[in-house]
């Protein structure tokens, strides 16, 4: 789970599309033991980036600064 713009957000598969992710809100609740738990936002069984999302939002970052004047 990351911060992105101000919100939580994972990173999710984009089907159809290899090697694709889409940035997807979610709500969180309270962490415990290093978990967070996702309230809302993700279904059940649907696949997300678990390990090195922070790559993904950097890109991201990449991506808006960019665009900045």
């Amino acid at each position: 789970v990351q911060t992105v713009e101000g919100g939580t957000a994972v990173f999710v598969v984009v089907e159809g599309k290899t090697n694709t992710f889409a940035k997807r809100p979610v709500t969180v609740g309270r962490a415990i033991g290093g978990m967070t738990p996702v309230l809302a936002g993700l279904n059940e069984g649907e696949s997300f980036v678990a390990s090195g999302s922070f790559i993904f939002k950097a890109e991201l970052g990449k991506g808006s600064a960019e665009h900045e004047d």
